[in-house]
């Protein structure tokens, strides 16, 4: 229901209502995610768990090393192959 009220006096009683109406039917469930007062997790970084994880990582980027590596050998010897019979 949308009513305009152009009285000083009826928008202040308006917004009253509203307000009263508002806060006596919120009901605030008071917890630690609302309230934004979660603990915060730090991670304990040790040889135990460092190690292992960097080895992993460095064993999933010795392939992809390998492509870059033999796809720029080969793009080499493509301008060289382009050279030798576009150019002479």
């Amino acid at each position: 229901m949308t009513t305009i009220v152009n009285n000083k006096k009826a928008k202040n009683q308006l917004v009253s209502s509203i307000i009263n109406l508002t806060d006596s039917n919120i009901c605030v469930i008071d917890t630690a995610f609302k309230q934004q007062r979660l603990p915060a997790w730090q991670p304990i970084i040790t040889a135990d768990t460092a190690l292992p994880v960097f080895l992993v990582i460095g064993l999933l980027f010795i392939p992809i090393g390998i492509v870059l590596i033999v796809t720029s050998e080969r793009v080499d010897l493509l301008v060289c192959f382009i050279k030798l019979f576009y150019f002479n």
